[in-house]
């Protein structure tokens, strides 16, 4: 299974614990496989590195080189033209990137996605819908 992870979805999985974390434990034993791209990375270690996680920025490298990147694909560049969130276009680079990767989901827990899934090119999963999912397969928990 490849998907994209959300920033959200992959912030909830590495920092919030509960069922959330089931999707680190996933990547980690390779249930699934995950795409990035350069703006989704950069995204990612902008985010981690909110004040409010009290990360410091070698915390977020770890993460980012230790628990991320070495389970993820990394795709080359994907911009879009495309305005497929018109409330935030920044989330227009995970439907971009679910696209070019060929992705079967693109997981979010972002409201405007979510709110649009129905009308969207790829197949997108909620973060429940997802562990649900993942623990559906053979080897699950």
């Amino acid at each position: 299974m490849l998907v994209v992870l959300d920033t959200n979805v992959i912030v909830s999985a590495l920092l919030f614990g509960g069922r959330a974390s089931r999707v680190h434990q996933a990547w980690v034993e390779g249930t699934f496989d995950f795409l990035f791209s350069d703006s989704t990375i950069m995204e990612c270690r902008r985010v981690l590195a909110y004040q409010k996680f009290g990360l410091s920025l070698d915390d977020v490298a770890y993460l980012l080189d230790e628990e991320i990147l070495p389970f993820a694909r990394i795709v080359p560049f994907v911009g879009s033209l495309e305005k497929w969130i018109p409330e935030d276009p920044e989330d227009d680079k995970f439907i971009a990137l679910a696209l070019v990767g060929e992705a079967d989901f693109l997981v979010s827990g972002d409201a405007h996605i979510i709110d649009r899934r129905h009308s969207l090119p790829c197949h997108v999963l909620s973060l429940i819908d997802f562990i649900k999912k993942i623990e559906a397969q053979p080897g699950g928990h």
